[in-house]
């Protein structure tokens, strides 16, 4: 489905987290997930995370875009599959295969990750929004709003924000929805003082190619 994210150099600011409560969407904390991504192209995702290899595939070159309320981005559209190795859940387990992948000595770059996750998410109905209450429920087309607060090695704290669709429907229809999805909750009072634009709008592996440049 379609996703927007943006990334931030620091810690996350408490005006977002206000922003967030204002959309009274019961929020979902996460637990710790340390990861290691091995940088393969900003259209290919590629990481272990939680007894899982993951590969994310960026299908079409991301669309720009500028919101009602001057807020830019890119709109990308990814796929996801996974194939776990070991049972979730169990964090205190020794993990040879992500120590292997997290392994800098070895050949191909990589980044090694935490990140502390917090999700909200409504259900689209019409041109309205609804908070969805239950974890449990699952509506036939669902906006999400992530906040992640990132940490990178050798990179220090950087945060991010993304919106993204989920659910039974087309392409065409996904995308109106996260269109209308971000007017919608950006416009419910999101920090002047943080501006949204394009040149910081990119998923991980975007971002991850950008530090590789910048530090050729």
């Amino acid at each position: 489905m379609f996703e927007t994210r943006w990334f931030f150099q620091g810690e996350m600011p408490r005006a977002v987290w206000t922003w967030l409560a204002a959309l009274e969407s019961p929020a979902d904390t996460q637990p710790t997930r340390h990861e290691v991504y091995l940088k393969s192209g900003d259209q290919v995702g590629l990481k272990i995370s939680r007894g899982n290899l993951e590969l994310k595939l960026r299908t079409t070159p991301g669309e720009a875009f500028t919101l009602s309320g001057g807020w830019s981005g890119v709109v990308e559209l990814w796929t996801k599959q996974e194939w776990q190795y070991r049972p979730d859940g169990v964090p205190s387990v020794p993990d040879p295969v992500f120590d292997q992948f997290a392994n800098s000595a070895l050949r191909g770059a990589r980044f090694r990750t935490q990140k502390d996750r917090t999700l909200v998410k409504f259900q689209s109905q019409d041109d309205r929004f609804l908070p969805v209450k239950e974890k449990s429920d699952k509506p036939n087309s669902a906006l999400l709003i992530e906040l992640v607060a990132l940490s990178v090695a050798d990179r220090g704290p950087w945060w991010s924000l993304q919106l993204e669709v989920v659910g039974d429907m087309s392409l065409d229809v996904s995308k109106q929805v996260l269109m209308k999805g971000m007017d919608w909750a950006l416009g419910r009072g999101w920090p002047k003082e943080l501006p949204l634009r394009k040149a910081d709008s990119m998923g991980y592996p975007g971002l991850f190619e950008r530090w590789s440049s910048a530090s050729d």
